[in-house]
């Protein structure tokens, strides 16, 4: 390999995301050709993250490690250690296991393998603080950062404004069912995205989490927001199915939808859901067939929601039941009914217009968590946030957020189910709820613009 030069970046070893093992974490290509740069002919190239060595190694090598074929490495070349870094900070496809890369210089005078300190790790010492997220994102869950194109490829999120250009950068985490859609209607107001362009055209973070499916968030979010006009270099993202599926958006569309499988429930179970509702709730509900990891059901349109909210308990007693009979541990509420080990790996989670099967692993928290993960290669990640939700469960969102050490509010825009004593401060909006008053308190972040 040459001498690092000025022009060095991430050396992207020549394979395609969807060379994946089955947790989404990049695989071994199948060629051993390595290039500077992220994307070569159009391909969709796998980036390596490695540090780079000082100028005095310029003779740096790199070697192929034991037998998964993984090789690359990164020179900095003189006086470029510090530009060489902030390129990798960049990466959007990092690789999670630790010393992927080996990196040594035959000439430097180590003992062999004596560069491993070289290579770029991975460690989780403790939960990341603050501006220590952009190091963060490099381990984001399975490995993958969520984007179906090239970093060159996709646009930039706008520069964030300095501390004297007005009202300081804050970031959205948004629920979606609530504050941005109506549960009624299941549309977002034109106001609403309106305001959600305009403060991500100002460098606002805008994120959404929720449980929602991804086709969901395409079809009465991205779409609207398409058509009214997404402004060129901004991304927006949507953590959907609470963690266990994420993509991004530009005006470009959307990009590649990631799953993590391990979240995922079993297929017979979906379908003997699919089936209790067809045979004895079909009046009621509707089987989501959009969900790729959970399994939902939700209030038909044509019913009332105080006969859903009947037949709703009797239906998650049915579908207990069913969870029973697969041996899957489940809880619900204060119900628990463990499987034959004692143990209780999913979680059934009712709401004013929909039930969700799912792991007991995802969550709010687990939804703002691969936030900061999507936000990180694009920008700096703002020390101020802004959560909003309509449910008790959506406060996970700014209790994960206030334990990484960020400045948050939690925005509750259905107050009337009881407001917690949380560490950070709780915002309402008066007596608007749900989307009227996601409504308001976007308008009042518009305003602040100046």
């Amino acid at each position: 390999m040459a001498p690092g030069q000025h022009h060095d970046g991430v050396l992207a070893v020549v394979g395609h995301l969807h060379d994946r093992d089955t947790r989404a974490a990049a695989g071994p290509p199948d060629r051993l050709q390595v290039h500077a740069g992220v994307g070569q002919g159009g391909e969709r190239d796998l980036g390596i993250r490695v540090a780079a060595h000082g100028a005095d190694q310029g003779d740096l090598g790199a070697e192929q490690r034991r037998s998964d074929r993984l090789i690359g490495a990164l020179a900095a070349g003189q006086h470029r250690h510090g530009a060489a870094q902030d390129r990798l900070a960049r990466l959007r496809v990092p690789l999670e296991r630790d010393h992927e890369v080996r990196v040594d210089g035959p000439d430097d005078g180590d003992a062999p393998g004596g560069a491993w300190n070289h290579v770029r790790s991975l460690p989780r010492p403790r939960p990341p603080q603050g501006h220590e997220w952009k190091e963060h994102a490099a381990r984001e869950h399975n490995g993958v950062m969520p984007t179906d194109a090239p970093i060159d490829l996709l646009p930039d999120a706008p520069a964030v404004p300095g501390p004297g250009d007005g009202v300081p950068v804050q970031g959205l985490l948004l629920d979606v069912d609530g504050p941005v859609a109506s549960p009624v209607t299941r549309t977002v107001p034109a106001g609403i995205i309106a305001d959600l362009l305009t403060l991500a055209s100002a460098g606002w973070p805008v994120v959404f989490n929720t449980g929602r499916s991804d086709a969901f968030i395409r079809e009465q979010v991205m779409e609207p927001m398409l058509a009214a006009g997404i402004p060129s270099g901004v991304t927006f993202h949507a953590v959907c199915e609470k963690g266990a599926t994420w993509f991004s958006f530009t005006a470009d569309g959307a990009g590649q939808v990631f799953v993590d499988r391990e979240l995922a429930l079993p297929a017979s179970f979906a379908d003997d859901v699919r089936d209790l509702v067809e045979e004895k709730y079909a009046d009621l509900m509707f089987f989501d067939e959009t969900k790729l990891s959970m399994v939902s059901v939700e209030q038909s349109l044509d019913a009332t929601n105080a006969a859903y909210l009947e037949g709703q308990r009797l239906f998650d007693d049915d579908a207990l039941d069913i969870l029973h009979s697969h041996d899957m541990g489940a809880c619900r509420l204060d119900r628990e009914e463990p499987n034959s080990h004692g143990d209780i790996d999913y979680r059934v989670d009712p709401t004013i217009i929909s039930t969700d099967f799912e792991s007991v692993r995802v969550g709010k928290d687990l939804g703002a968590e691969r936030a900061l993960t999507l936000v990180a290669p694009l920008t700096e990640i703002p020390p101020i946030w802004r959560t909003v939700g309509d449910s008790r469960t959506d406060y996970a969102m700014a209790d994960y957020l206030h334990e990484q050490g960020f400045d948050v509010a939690h925005v509750d825009v259905r107050p009337a189910d009881g407001v917690p004593v949380k560490p950070y401060e709780v915002m309402t909006e008066g007596s608007l709820v749900h989307e009227e008053a996601g409504a308001a308190f976007l308008a009042r972040c518009v305003a602040s613009l100046g």
